[in-house]
């Protein structure tokens, strides 16, 4: 909580060597407008309500900031880096990455798209949970590692584009998405597992 509630703060530049966030870094620094995040970050701190699954990130509420760049090179989207960040409505995932963890994006409440590279090859469980304006979702081929909950609760999602090579359509991947519409499951698919498209 370092600049929990700094209302005025418009400008930050976090150091090339960051590795660490603590939950709520910059919560609620509702003139925040953009940021950059450095490659060398690893892990992002944050609470854990045991009833809710509600998770607070490095830039929860954060509801101006929607300008959002990586740093070359970078790799990894940490855990629970954007989660409950209001202001997000578009991102672009770099080349690079090859692992998003889990819930980075969970609570992106206005996030309209997601386009997913084809560099990615892991996408760990409730990376898009509960992003309730989500309309379209596109995951690359690479993509051969998707755990459960993804999209639960992306009750916006009408479109999905899985990768050609999936196997699993994971539990509760589009739990409670009551606007899908379209989604091809590829002919590499073994397995439904339990309540992949429950409510949808």
């Amino acid at each position: 909580v370092a600049f929990l509630n700094c209302k005025k703060l418009s400008d930050v530049k976090l150091s090339a060597n960051l590795q660490e966030m603590g939950k709520k870094a910059f919560g609620n620094c509702v003139s925040l407008t953009e940021i950059e995040i450095p490659k060398s970050l690893k892990t992002c701190h944050t609470s854990y309500d045991n009833l809710d699954y509600v998770y607070d990130g490095p830039f929860d509420q954060c509801e101006a900031l929607k300008n959002i760049t990586f740093e070359n090179g970078t790799k990894q989207i940490a855990s629970c880096l954007f989660a409950g960040c209001t202001g997000l409505k578009n991102i672009e995932i770099p080349e690079t990455v090859t692992i998003i963890y889990k819930k980075a994006f969970n609570g992106c409440e206005n996030l309209e798209k997601i386009e997913i590279p084809d560099g990615v090859t892991t996408i760990k469980w409730s990376a898009f949970s509960n992003c309730e304006n989500m309309v379209t979702a596109q995951i690359g081929d690479s993509a051969t590692r998707i755990e459960s909950h993804i999209f639960m609760n992306c009750t916006k999602l009408k479109s999905v584009k899985l990768p050609s090579t999936l196997k699993y359509i994971t539990s509760s991947m589009f739990y409670n998405c009551k606007s899908l519409a379209s989604v091809e499951l590829p002919d590499t698919v073994i397995s439904i597992e339990a309540s992949a498209f429950e409510n949808t």
